[in-house]
C-alpha cells in the first residue's frame, strides 16, 4: 500500500508558520514542555492561595497593606488563569466543527489557543486532539501518529467493567470533584486510536495498526465509533490480503454499513466487493459492485479498493 504525497512534503519554514498562523511541526519535547509550564504555573497560584489562608491572618496583624495586596493578587491570579480556560473552551466545538469541514480554517484557531498559559492539562489535550484532526484532514499522517502517540501517553485508559467496585466508582467521583476528570481523559482514547490506526494504515503500516486496532477493541465505544472500526477493521484486512476476513458475517457488515454516510456506505461495498473478487466469489462481487457504484464515484471506488479508503 502506497503512502500519499504529502507524507514527504516539507514542513513550511518557520517564518511562513509565524506569518499564516499556523501550527509549528509537532514536537514532542515542546508538547511536554507545555504541560509542564500550564501545571507549575497553576501549581504556583494555588500553593499561594493555600499559603494566604494559613498565614493571612498573621500577616494582617503585623502588615494588613501586604495582606490586602497578597488578598487582591492572589484573587487575580486564580481569575486570570480561570479566563484564559473559559475562553478556550468556548471555541472548542467551533474548533472540531472546523477541523472536519475547513482544516485551513481551524488551525489558526487551534495555534493561538495552544500559545495560551496556563491550560488546564484536559484542554491542552483536546486542543492537540482537535490538531491530530486537522493534520488527518490534511493529509500529515506522520505528525498525526506523533500527535496521537504523545497524547496517548497522557490519558488512562477506560476503566473495564469488570474491575470496576464500588470503591473504585467511588475514587472515581472524588477525582471528579478535584477536576481531575479522568473519565473525561479516557473518552480521548477512542478518537485518538482510530486517528492513529487510520493514519498507520496510510503509510502501510499494517503492524502498528495491528496493536492499536486490538486497544481499539477493548474501548467502551459509541455507534459512530463503533462504524469508524468496521470501516478501519476492513480496510486493514483487505490491506493485509486476508479476504475471507473481509466477509465473514458479510450480511451483518452490509446492515451495519447501511447506518454509514453515503461516502463511508459506498466505502465499505467498495472494499467488501475487492475481497469477493480476491476471494473468487464472483455473484457476490456483482452484486457489491453493482451497490458500490451507486453509492460512490469511480475515484472514491478506486480508492476503497487500494486500501485507502473515503
Amino acid at each position: 500500500m502506497n503512502a500519499s504525497p504529502s507524507l514527504n512534503a516539507a514542513a513550511p519554514p518557520p517564518n511562513r508558520i509565524a506569518l499564516s498562523g499556523q501550527c509549528p511541526a509537532f514536537d514532542h519535547h515542546r508538547f511536554r514542555r507545555e504541560l509542564t509550564a500550564d501545571a507549575l504555573i497553576r501549581r504556583t497560584i494555588l500553593a499561594a492561595v493555600i499559603i494566604y489562608f494559613l498565614i493571612g491572618s498573621e500577616i494582617a496583624q503585623t502588615h494588613p497593606s501586604w495582606s490586602g495586596i497578597w488578598m487582591i493578587a492572589v484573587l487575580f491570579a486564580w481569575f486570570w488563569v480561570s479566563l484564559i480556560g473559559a475562553r478556550v473552551a468556548r471555541q472548542l466545538p467551533g474548533m472540531t466543527a472546523l477541523a472536519q469541514q475547513d482544516p485551513a480554517a481551524a488551525e489558526p484557531l487551534i495555534a493561538q489557543a495552544l500559545r495560551r498559559h496556563p491550560l488546564p492539562r484536559k484542554l491542552r489535550l483536546l486542543l492537540y486532539e482537535r490538531l491530530a484532526m486537522t493534520r488527518l484532514r490534511q493529509g500529515r499522517y506522520t505528525e498525526v501518529v506523533m500527535i496521537c502517540q504523545s497524547v496517548l501517553t497522557k490519558t488512562p485508559a477506560q476503566p473495564s467493567g469488570e474491575t470496576s467496585g464500588p470503591v473504585s466508582a467511588r475514587l472515581r467521583r472524588l477525582a471528579s470533584f478535584f477536576v481531575l476528570r479522568p473519565s473525561v481523559l479516557a473518552a480521548l482514547r477512542p478518537n485518538l486510536l482510530l486517528m492513529l490506526v487510520e493514519a498507520r494504515l496510510w503509510h502501510g503500516d499494517a503492524v502498528g495498526a495491528y496493536f492499536d486496532l486490538l486497544q481499539l477493541h477493548g474501548c467502551e465505544l459509541n455507534l459512530t465509533d463503533r462504524l469508524r472500526l468496521l470501516l478501519l477493521q476492513t480496510r486493514y484486512e483487505l490491506a493485509i490480503g486476508n479476504p475471507k476476513a473481509v466477509l465473514d458475517h458479510v450480511a451483518q457488515k452490509i446492515r451495519v454499513a447501511e447506518l454509514m454516510p453515503t461516502v463511508q456506505c459506498g466505502t465499505m461495498h467498495a472494499m467488501l466487493a475487492a475481497a469477493a473478487y480476491q476471494d473468487r466469489r464472483p455473484d457476490l462481487y456483482d452484486w457489491l459492485g453493482r451497490r458500490a457504484e451507486l453509492l460512490c464515484t469511480p475515484a472514491q471506488w478506486q480508492a476503497a479498493v487500494a486500501g485507502r479508503g473515503a
